[in-house]
């Protein structure tokens, strides 16, 4: 099935596959990223951020590209937030990249894909207006969804979350819909952030169209409006990153946790990002609340990395396998150093998009999965002889969808 529907040797993937879980040699990567540029469409993605500049150097850059970090391991997307940090080294080493409203199409179909967010950013960068004023973070409930809107000169950072219900992936077309209304209620342009911070197994995307993406977007709207009419007072900014506590296995990548502290206003607002994939439901509120004493207003997110999910059950979100004391005992730990590190600044918002970006395009994952439930069809008898073709073919379907 995998031959009739792709033009690929099934066999030969799943060994690839298998190989991740392993040495994850070179070879077995190349073997997956030749498959899936050669399944992938050209689109065109969008990516927003924020930089920070001190008297001396870019401070730290926040990013939200509409970039999904899959598939699994390190293969094409996986990682991403390494990726992206190391090819902005030159401007600076504190780079955060945040989930953007993404789903498995929009994985890069290679790891070449990806460096070109980090040279379209270091673009946008170098073209940025940067100014001193920045206004209170405001927060908006509506049903179920809320966000977290902070305005940065007349542009507005919306990071929204359904936490405490589960729910996976908010799709780019929900994204995008929300920066419009954004823009409709008076912001210049909006950078969208998917927080990604409650997840339970079997829980659904949030797509277009659905009532929770409805949510969402009202949220974000209000959210926007409130931000506007926030007065901007002058920045001061904070970074800090806590890595090596915890592994993959633990649901925790390479870049740690990393907080960033804005302060303005007489606001403390943090944002804590933990390169991980989703939260296990309370860790997000039990973060906030432990925050509580140091900042007025935070957040606490995940990157989406995918390189945490190599595990059978396809399941590793954080909380999971890590303990709840270490979780908040760093993050705290972060943001306390965040505040230590304050001092003013001045910011630019940047957006922009990269055209010709091969993904792996609509509906990729909903084929993917069908060939493969054939596949497993087909060769069942055989696989109960073979293990190790067994758990192939099951490890590629639970960690990319």
């Amino acid at each position: 099935p995998l031959l009739r529907s792709f033009g690929a040797d099934g066999l030969k993937l799943l060994r690839s596959t298998l190989d991740q879980y392993g040495e994850q040699e070179e070879s077995g990567v190349a073997e997956l990223e030749t498959f899936f540029d050669s399944i992938s469409v050209r689109a065109r993605v969008r990516v927003g951020g924020l930089a920070f500049r001190s008297a001396k150097r870019i401070k730290a850059i926040f990013l939200a590209p509409t970039v999904h970090p899959g598939p699994m391991g390190f293969v094409s997307g996986s990682d991403l937030p390494t990726k992206v940090a190391r090819g902005l080294t030159d401007l600076t080493p504190n780079v955060l990249v945040a989930h953007g409203p993404t789903t498995h199409d929009e994985n890069p179909a290679t790891t070449a894909e990806v460096k070109k967010v980090s040279d379209a950013v270091r673009e946008m960068v170098s073209a940025a207006t940067f100014g001193p004023k920045v206004g209170r973070a405001c927060r908006v409930t509506y049903a179920r969804a809320s966000a977290l809107a902070q305005a940065f000169g007349d542009d507005v950072l919306i990071v929204a979350s359904f936490a405490p219900n589960p729910t996976d992936d908010i799709d780019s077309a929900t994204g995008h819909a929300a920066v419009q209304e954004a823009r409709l209620v008076g912001a210049r342009d909006a950078i969208f952030v998917d927080a990604h911070n409650c997840h339970e197994p079997g829980v659904g995307l949030t797509l277009f169209g659905s009532e929770r993406s409805h949510e969402i977007i009202q949220a974000a709207k209000a959210a926007t409006q409130a931000a506007l009419q926030a007065s901007k007072d002058r920045v001061r900014v904070g970074y800090a990153s806590r890595r090596g506590f915890a592994t993959a296995d633990q649901g925790i990548g390479a870049r740690g946790i990393e907080a960033l502290v804005i302060e303005t206003g007489g606001q403390r607002t943090a944002y804590v990002l933990f390169d991980g994939n989703n939260m296990v439901p309370g860790i997000r509120d039990e973060i906030r609340l432990r925050l509580a004493g140091l900042v007025q207003e935070s957040e606490a997110m995940t990157t989406d990395n995918h390189s945490v999910n190599l595990s059978m059950d396809g399941f590793n979100a954080v909380g999971a396998a890590l303990d709840r004391q270490t979780i908040l005992a760093q993050a705290e730990g972060a943001v306390r150093e965040a505040i230590a590190n304050l001092e003013e600044v001045e910011v630019a918002s940047f957006a922009g998009e990269i055209a010709n970006f091969r993904i792996f395009g609509p509906q990729s994952a909903s084929r993917l999965t069908t060939s493969i439930n054939s596949t497993m069809a087909v060769l069942r008898p055989a696989l109960y002889v073979t293990l190790s073709g067994a758990i192939a073919l099951g490890a590629l379907v639970i960690v990319l969808f």
